[in-house]
């Protein structure tokens, strides 16, 4: 069973999942320019740690070093071509058909 914290200090999610004796604690969207390579930024990272010292013990700090891997993805958001112009972007999928071209996108 895990856990999800969503009053963290920023307003995003922090979840929490048992994984192979080991616990994955990650977050969700923060909003940033793709780049190539696949790593959090170290003060996303440490932003983590500071926010899973509420959930600890005071005698038990989790260390930077505790940190067995770090990894950061990007997920497209559509633009919904049928919304008003400067309608807010889909979190969900978006269907939609090309008038001209009969094309569907999904």
């Amino acid at each position: 069973m895990g856990l999800l914290d969503y009053n963290t200090s920023d307003g995003r999610f922090l979840f929490f999942l048992p994984w192979q004796g080991s616990v994955i604690v990650g977050t969700t969207d923060k909003k940033c320019e793709a780049e190539t390579l696949p790593y959090p930024p170290e003060d996303e990272i440490q932003w983590m740690l500071k926010e899973c010292e509420k959930y600890l013990s005071h005698n038990l700090k989790v260390r930077r070093s505790d940190v067995l891997s770090a990894w950061r993805g990007w997920r497209p958001l559509a633009a919904d071509p049928n919304a008003p112009p400067g309608g807010q972007v889909s979190r969900d999928h978006v269907i939609s058909t090309n008038p001209d071209t009969g094309v569907t996108f999904i």
